[in-house]
């Protein structure tokens, strides 16, 4: 066969071939996440919202956190109302979150992200459901932060395909975490007095003319007997410092018994009073807050006011399980404070 004759058979074939391939159905490319939303259709509904749940891998029960007229509402915590310093961020960033790059999309690896199905063995991660009325619900795996750059691990339950995004918010694993647990904080440092009262009716009160001074005067000191320290005095005053809660109940059908009452008494006047009591092998607190010794200005009688009301808000209705060292210094005699007769402490 001829050269020509080869080259004319070859042109044929190419020619075949390529009107083969343009008779093929082609393939779409696939389409990069790179940029798009994790939740579609979230943002645009974030504010119809109402429910909350976040499922712990290897917990038995989520966390439920349910929105009324009012508050959003830690259920499971006698339906204490949330942080919204805690909720908030978490919404924002979820309606808003990003794909900054897709993983993987074998299960063989979701271990390593932290986005296994949470009944996997050692799963790691957690599952957060928004729910808006009965109509929609998004859901996600929230798995691992990412390690050497921003972002974090996430995956739809409903999709292999994991995710890295920018969802930055912190997501608390238990009801406690979601709620604001500071009852109140009176620093020693802003009372002018604090008098505590034992049921039996011994009383201890600890004062300063000034907030200058530096520690606290026992107004109950006897003749001739000194106090231990002037920490021993000085700490009375701290009680209601930095006070957290362990757990909370609703004030309606609390039983416990009163063991000792407190008032502090701030040199701006406002004045906080509260009551210790026990109950089920633990200390409580109930408390609320008034003005009675504020200053004559009308513009620092509203502040104060305002200050009172903000503290009966928060804690009007409830009772506080407080730990133990807490309440140790609200059960305090006189014979703590004082150095023994003798001399020795």
């Amino acid at each position: 066969m001829s050269p020509r004759v080869l080259w004319g058979v070859a042109l044929s074939l190419l020619l075949s071939l390529l009107a083969i391939v343009w008779l093929l159905p082609s393939t779409p490319p696939v389409q990069s996440l790179t940029g798009a939303a994790v939740l579609p259709g979230l943002q645009e509904q974030i504010n119809a919202v109402d429910r909350v749940t976040v499922q712990q891998a290897g917990v038995a029960d989520p966390v439920e956190l349910r929105r009324d007229e009012r508050f959003w509402r830690v259920q499971g915590l006698s339906g204490y109302p949330v942080a919204m310093t805690r909720l908030r961020p978490v919404l924002a960033a979820l309606a808003r979150a990003q794909v900054i790059e897709e993983k993987t999309a074998n299960p063989a690896y979701f271990g390593r992200l932290g986005v296994q199905d949470l009944d996997t063995p050692g799963a790691t991660g957690q599952l957060l459901s928004l729910y808006a009325g009965d109509a929609e619900q998004w859901s996600v795996l929230v798995g691992d932060e990412a390690q050497r750059r921003d972002g974090r691990y996430l995956r739809r339950p409903d999709q292999a395909q994991s995710l890295l995004s920018d969802f930055d918010a912190a997501l608390p694993k238990e009801r406690l975490g979601w709620v604001d647990r500071r009852v109140v904080d009176l620093p020693a440092a802003q009372l002018a007095e604090l008098q505590l009262q034992h049921v039996d009716g011994e009383t201890l009160t600890v004062s300063k003319l000034s907030a200058d001074e530096t520690d606290f005067t026992l107004q109950e000191l006897p003749a001739g007997q000194a106090p231990r320290s002037s920490w021993s005095v000085n700490g009375l005053a701290s009680a209601l410092a930095v006070l957290d809660f362990d757990a909370v109940v609703p004030a309606a059908n609390f039983e416990g018994e009163l063991l000792s009452q407190l008032r502090a008494v701030r040199f701006d006047g406002l004045t906080v009073s509260a009551e210790l009591l026990a109950a089920e092998d633990a200390y409580w607190l109930r408390l609320s807050a008034s003005t009675p010794f504020v200053a004559t200005e009308d513009q620092q009688r509203d502040v104060l006011e305002q200050a009172a009301e903000s503290i009966n808000q928060r804690v009007q209705g409830w009772v506080y399980r407080i730990p133990d060292d807490k309440a140790e210094v609200m059960l305090r005699r006189l014979s703590d404070i004082l150095l023994p007769e003798d001399g020795e402490a």
